[in-house]
């Protein structure tokens, strides 16, 4: 069976590197992509998190 964690981490990684690409290739990406990014940080309290178990590691990637 596959394990729903290691998936998660998987896809937040490739959805990284697509965006990375993203903002590479096309001007103005970069900043939407900063935008979105930001946003969700706030929204998910990452920057409060002090220790591993406070995060879903594919959220904190």
């Amino acid at each position: 069976t596959r394990d729903p964690e290691a998936l998660a981490v998987f896809d937040a990684l490739e959805q990284a590197r697509c965006e990375a690409i993203g903002a590479t290739a096309m001007r103005g990406v970069a900043a939407n992509l900063d935008s979105v990014l930001e946003e969700r940080c706030t929204r998910l309290g990452l920057s409060d998190i002090t220790k591993r178990e406070q995060a879903k590691m594919a959220d904190a990637l």
